[in-house]
């Protein structure tokens, strides 16, 4: 484990292989949780194939969105999807398409990414952490508002169901108390060494809850009308393109489709 992108939080090297994590969307509904610079691009070739599969919806972090090299390479990354046909929604528009790309704002300046995702006719969900001053999280708002952002909140994943399911709890009710709005999106902060199966099979019903963990960034549908909806997402790193991410890094499970 070694520090990626000049950044403090740690994460395992990802692998352009099917090696790669690889984890499909769990869907779950329970009753725990209440409330709603170009020398970065890689440019070794890749598969003419590097295409979305239809239907699916990726999600990718960016962190470091508070330096230029960041903000270009997100930038440069929407074009890409852009032209590979991917439309950007934000969670709460998961019933309303058919796939698409979830691009999560980690860090950086709200008003910095509001400019450069109107610019590019994008939208992200955009993490609000503690370290905001007063003037960003009123800026944030205004764009959750305009539709440009999706809240979102960190939480520790912890190492098990419960775990889980109280950090989320937690973070939910402590971003709510800052900034006067629920919030229901959340994303974990680190990846753990168990996966999401154990989750599975949990039942109730709460206000929709979604929530970001690691994985390969592909998910499948039918996604919940209400409850919580789990997804992966993966973390860009500069060691690799955004054709490797679509033909190499997210993949179906068991598909192997490209």
């Amino acid at each position: 484990m070694k520090e990626k992108n000049g950044s403090l939080w740690q994460f395992g090297k990802l692998k352009r292989s099917g090696a790669t994590l690889t984890i499909a969307a769990v869907l779950l509904v329970f009753c725990v949780i209440g409330g709603s610079g170009g020398g970065l691009m890689n440019q070794n070739p890749v598969p003419a194939l590097a295409k979305p599969i239809s239907g699916a919806v990726y999600a990718i972090s960016y962190r470091n969105l508070d330096t230029r090299e960041g903000l270009y390479l997100l930038e440069n990354d929407i074009g890409f999807f852009k032209k590979s046909g991917l439309g950007f929604i934000l969670p709460d528009e998961l019933q309303l398409r058919q796939g698409g790309m979830i691009l999560i704002a980690e860090d950086g300046d709200p008003e910095a990414l509001h400019a450069l995702l109107e610019k590019n006719g994008a939208k992200a969900v955009f993490v609000m952490r503690e370290s905001m001053t007063p003037q960003q999280e009123r800026f944030a708002l205004r764009c959750a508002n305009k539709g440009i952002f999706a809240l979102a909140a960190p939480f520790e994943q912890g190492c098990g169901p419960l775990d889980i399911f109280e950090n989320i709890a937690a973070s939910g009710k402590a971003a709510a108390l800052r900034i006067g709005r629920t919030v229901g999106i959340f994303t974990a902060e680190v990846p753990e060494e168990w996966g999401i199966e154990c989750l599975r099979g949990i039942g109730g019903e709460t206000a929709r809850t979604v929530v970001f963990l690691f994985g390969s960034g592909f998910n499948e549908p039918p996604f919940p009308k209400s409850g919580i909806v789990l997804l992966n997402r993966v973390m860009r790193l500069p060691e690799w393109t955004a054709e490797e991410f679509l033909s190499e890094i997210a993949v179906g499970e068991n598909r192997g489709e490209k």
